[in-house]
């Protein structure tokens, strides 16, 4: 019978007693008590309930996710906004433009801003609605995924047609260069508050009444930066330090349908990257990733290769993997050495299996393809 680690399984084994260290040292995730808890117990596993309640379990996996989904945000808006301020230069230059649409104290000003005020700003969002309903994901899972990827070209090359396209309309139309460049970086900037908006939820349509609700630093960082970047454009003797004019209504229209276009089309994408783009794009990422450089390969963590080798049944990888789990149930066996068993567990019988004792005063608890944790037999 497979054990559930086998097949890729993340086990977390709850414990108080001496009896329950070997297991706990075992489990992907050992949880000792403690309050009732020995110190054996505590030191064999990787975390300890403070409180003795199973209820924390859960709060803790709820706050894991959220802190992971935060990171990808900040990842997600981050990246893309700033690829796109640099590669609205080098297009201008490649398409032979008689000027940069953005010069480079506006670029570090944009940076400095976004990072600061909208950045951030993902840093304290709320856990999604359905954290708790997802499947757990890969422990090899990586922050710079497919996800990012795609969003880093998509969106970059959405904000560069935007404001290069701006700038071109704005000097065809007569208005003099430091205008043009005004408009520009208000489109630059107008586009990443309207694409902060988007990446509040990474699969989530923010046409909901969510999206006003649970980020109050929203409320103050959206109109900060638009409030800034007036403030620039208007400014005497500032706007001419970054090379800017004050801009036409016109202008200024142009700028909000900028705005509204990310908004939506940043939306659809979100709507159709699982059932229809991803499909496409795996198979161009796999091949990419087949005939990268060795150096630009990232390998399988070795638990992972024993773990799918061990499926196909292949002896060098189960005589390796028995060997590993034998050593650290010798490694347990040697903690307990010398260790007076406690009253309470006066009587439990060991099972000596190679998972370590088990004792009958602990409860395993085993995360389901599902995303739920649900208590197993022992």
């Amino acid at each position: 019978m497979l054990h559930p680690q086998d097949l890729k399984q993340t086990v977390a084994m709850t414990g108080d007693g001496v009896n329950d260290a070997p297991a706990l040292k075992a489990a992907d995730v050992g949880v000792a008590m403690g309050i009732t808890g020995t110190d054996v117990s505590k030191e064999a596993a990787k975390m300890v309930l403070a409180d003795d309640n199973f209820a924390s379990i859960v709060a803790a996996v709820k706050e894991g996710r959220r802190v992971w989904d935060n990171i990808r945000k900040i990842l997600v808006f981050n990246l893309p906004v700033n690829l796109a301020q640099g590669t609205s230069v080098l297009y201008a230059y490649i398409l032979a433009l008689h000027a940069a649409p953005l010069t480079a104290l506006q670029v570090l000003l944009v940076n400095l801003v976004t990072s600061v005020t909208l950045g951030l700003s993902l840093a304290v969002e709320p856990a999604e609605p359905d954290v708790m309903h997802r499947a757990p994901r890969r422990p090899n899972k990586r922050l710079v995924g497919k996800l990012l990827l795609w969003r880093c070209f998509f969106v970059c090359h959405l904000v560069v047609v935007l404001v290069i396209g701006m700038f071109y309309w704005a000097g065809q139309l007569g208005h003099p260069l430091p205008q043009a460049r005004a408009e520009a970086f208000c489109v630059l900037v107008g586009a990443q508050v309207a694409y902060f908006i988007c990446c509040r939820f990474l699969k989530l349509s923010t046409f909901h009444p969510r999206v006003f609700r649970g980020n109050k630093f929203v409320y103050v960082s959206g109109p900060l930066t638009v409030a800034l970047m007036a403030f620039l454009v208007y400014t005497p003797g500032l706007n001419s330090f970054f090379a800017m004019q004050g801009m036409t209504g016109l202008q200024w229209a142009r700028v909000v349908v900028c705005m509204a276009i990310v908004y939506v089309v940043v939306e659809l994408e979100k709507a159709l990257v699982d059932p229809v783009l991803m499909p496409i794009i795996k198979p161009v990422l796999r091949f990419l990733e087949n005939h990268s450089p060795q150096w630009l390969t990232v390998d399988r963590p070795l638990k992972e290769r024993l773990s799918l080798a061990h499926l196909c049944g292949h002896p060098d990888a189960l005589s390796r993997k028995h060997s590993m789990q034998r050593r650290g149930v010798k490694r347990s066996q040697k903690q307990l050495q010398g260790a007076t068993q406690p009253k309470g567990d006066a009587g439990v019988e060991s099972t000596g299996e190679q998972g370590g004792p088990v004792g009958t005063d602990h409860v395993v608890l085993q995360v389901q393809e599902r995303g739920e944790i649900s208590p197993a037999a022992p």
